[in-house]
């Protein structure tokens, strides 16, 4: 009896991009399969189009194997289309791999919202030049927690500089929120260092959402580096995504 999960062991991490391009030459390929991922793998799974690039080796197959049940599509086609997938999936993969330094933060930064922040950020500390993905992206932790603790240095001196009981708290109230949000900062690297990257990448997302807090309190000082601090750790996030 044929087993999904032994067919699927032969597939290794489909990327979904050559499935829609190849569809564009084989148009009748292509809607079922944007019909059955709409319909059966995002409903389950919501977030799936935010935080992963790939779909598991397993559930990939299972798709395919009932989309040609259900539409009556050639099983031959689509095992050429797995073929042609998996020839360009194990070429970017293999190239990943071997990449380090100047090439990987290029390819690195490639995959985030700010890669001019992200290329110049990382560039600008010389350890990056030899690192491979997992030391980059811990070289991006501890660039921004630098960053975060510069900011927090200059939060505490505009709580002594300022000019107005008003004013002293609102900057009072903006630095104790920042120093907290920093110290959470901090626990990331703790759990990126346990190899918990999921972990670490949820705690700088929630640092990235809070970093408005001082803005929007009207400490209008502080905007370069927040906005510096925004953008970078939305880099980090999709940066750490790439190891789990």
């Amino acid at each position: 009896m044929f087993s999904y999960s032994k067919f699927g062991i032969y597939l290794y991490s489909l990327n979904l991009k050559w499935i829609f391009f190849l569809g564009k030459a084989f148009p009748f390929l292509a809607k079922p399969f944007q019909v059955y991922y709409s319909q059966n793998i995002t409903p389950s799974f919501p977030n799936i189009n935010r935080h992963s690039k790939y779909l598991s080796t397993i559930g990939i197959s299972v798709v395919l194997l009932k989309m040609a049940i259900k539409y009556g599509v050639s099983l031959s086609l689509l095992v050429i289309q797995i073929v042609l997938s998996l020839l360009f999936s194990s070429h970017h993969f293999a190239k990943a791999d071997n990449e380090i330094g100047k090439s990987l933060i290029t390819t690195t930064c490639n995959h985030t919202e700010f890669p001019d922040v992200c290329i110049s950020t990382l560039e600008s500390d010389p350890r990056s030049s030899s690192a491979d993905l997992t030391n980059l992206s811990r070289i991006a932790l501890e660039l921004a927690i630098t960053e975060a603790n510069e900011t927090k240095a200059e939060a505490f001196k505009l709580v002594n500089n300022a000019s107005s009981y008003e004013s002293w708290g609102i900057r009072l109230a903006c630095y104790d929120g920042f120093n907290s949000s920093v110290y959470q900062l901090e626990e990331s690297l703790q759990y990126f260092d346990q190899l918990k990257y999921n972990e670490s990448n949820r705690i700088v997302d929630l640092f990235n959402g809070g970093l408005n807090y001082c803005i929007n309190l009207g400490v209008v000082e502080l905007s370069t580096r927040i906005t510096f601090l925004r953008k970078f750790t939305t880099d980090i996030v999709a940066i750490l995504h790439l190891l789990f």
